[in-house]
């Protein structure tokens, strides 16, 4: 880090650098003063001005030129951060239907700090008030919960599921006498819903999942997705003024809690579903259907003679789904974006799932959203229950909610992708941690004191260089 006191920047090889920067910074700063960068993206600006919509072949022609241009690039910056920078590029040339889910870059203000391993700064993450998560402490909370009526998951011996696999069955309660559970059928139903004890109730409900964890800020993958988070929900307006600040302040009124905590929640979504690529969502499908011509065709032969310095851009994948004509999926983003992770820009559903599960569990459950992570369905499904607090001061149950980041990304009620045949497969909430909603406020206190040691003990940082982009 001294060698950063300096605060000058320098030119080496023709690149502007900053003195004893790390190979990432001197990386990303050399690739955008490249030459052969500006054309590049010069020629994808001129080629999304002109491409139509409707030409799937002109796209993949245009795709594979560019990528063709781009292999002296892949040579000289290999790195995760440069190729992040490539592959979002290249990602804007794809035809519509693989670019249904977005590939945002890093914002600019973190992606600076690649080459610093996203160290975390004062003022990085929302110190979020006490009055945000007291209401977790109140020992009488579940009960109070569960006598507004909520929607609820029990086990499927107790009432008929949506579906035939599904584990559990979701019933609205009646009441709470002692410790029973009185419900009936969600959808109004005739079914019967056999009294359940409280406790197995409960046990649905904290359930965290087997592989349940919060972030781990030792990690620069996991300070990355933090940050990011951060800045989107600084950039959430709410009522006139940034989620970020609400977060912050202990007297905000508790009519905008819950649209606050909205904010949180999409910022997460969108965090990790946007800002990293899955290489099998955005594949090239190529099905040949009557009336097409030979373009499917040819698009798979123009794609096959691409390559790039670690060999074929493309490789053949199973198809997803069964086709009554010829099909050919090719995937391509793992033969650029080389290393996976967050920072990287690529995460399978599977490791989106559990990033989002990591950054629910530490930002998103002491705001009352408990997130169940472990699903076995390799989708990244995670189910969310909610705890809300109205204008009142009252505590209810919002529906269960189903996060999924498979081929498309879904935030959908729980009951529906269950009557879809999604989201099955949950893990048995009587075996792994729990989460313990009396000790969030403590839990979340350690975690900004954890922010506040790793702030004091690194040294002193110098502002941006003059001149610096």
């Amino acid at each position: 880090m001294a060698a950063h006191s300096e605060g000058r920047r320098i030119e080496v090889s023709g690149a502007t650098t900053i003195p004893g920067a790390s190979a990432s910074a001197v990386g990303l700063a050399a690739l955008h003063d490249d030459e052969a960068f500006h054309a590049l993206c010069a020629r994808v600006r001129d080629a999304r001005a002109t491409l139509p919509d409707w030409d799937n072949l002109a796209h993949v022609e245009a795709f594979a030129a560019a990528v063709e241009d781009a292999a002296p690039l892949f040579e000289r910056f290999p790195a995760a951060p440069e190729r992040r920078v490539l592959a979002q590029l290249l990602w804007q040339l794809l035809p519509a239907p693989q670019r249904a889910r977005a590939f945002r870059p890093l914002p600019e203000e973190i992606a600076r700090r690649a080459g610093d391993g996203f160290a975390l700064m004062p003022g990085d993450v929302p110190r979020v008030a006490a009055s945000w998560v007291s209401f977790l402490g109140d020992p009488e909370l579940v009960a109070r919960a569960l006598a507004q009526a909520p929607t609820v998951l029990v086990p499927k011996s107790q009432a008929k599921p949506p579906h035939p696999r599904a584990p559990a069955a979701l019933v609205q309660v009646e009441r709470l006498e002692g410790a029973t559970v009185h419900a009936r059928a969600q959808d109004g139903g005739d079914e019967g819903v056999r009294p359940t004890a409280l406790d197995t109730v409960t046990s649905w409900l904290l359930c965290a999942g087997p592989d349940a964890r919060g972030l781990d800020l030792r990690s620069a993958d996991d300070r990355a997705l933090l940050l990011t988070w951060a800045s989107l929900v600084r950039d959430a307006g709410v009522d006139g003024r940034s989620a970020f600040a609400w977060l912050q302040d202990g007297n905000a009124p508790p009519a905008i809690k819950a649209r606050v905590v909205d904010a949180c929640l999409d910022a997460a979504v969108t965090a990790v579903s946007s800002c990293a690529l899955d290489p099998l969502a955005c594949r090239f499908v190529l099905r040949a259907h009557e009336g097409d011509g030979a373009w499917p065709e040819q698009a798979a032969a123009r794609l096959r003679a691409v390559l790039v310095p670690d060999g074929p851009l493309v490789r053949e994948v199973a198809p997803r789904a069964p086709s009554t004509g010829s099909a050919t999926e090719l995937v391509w983003a793992d033969a650029i974006l080389t290393s996976t992770g967050f920072a990287a820009g690529r995460l399978s559903a599977l490791g989106a799932g559990r990033a989002f599960a990591r950054l629910a569990t530490t930002m998103l459950a002491p705001l009352g959203v408990l997130p169940l992570s472990g699903l076995r369905d390799g989708q990244g499904a995670v189910v969310l229950q909610r705890f809300v607090e109205d204008a009142a001061g009252q505590v209810t149950l919002a529906p269960p909610r189903l996060v999924s980041f498979g081929a498309t990304v879904t935030n959908e009620p729980l009951a529906d992708a269950w009557c879809a045949g999604r989201g099955l497969n949950l893990p048995d909430p009587r075996s792994g941690p729990r989460h313990e909603l009396g000790a969030m406020a403590a839990w979340l206190s350690l975690f900004f004191e954890g922010l506040d040691e790793g702030y004091r003990s690194r040294p002193p940082q110098p502002a941006d260089p003059v001149g610096a982009p």
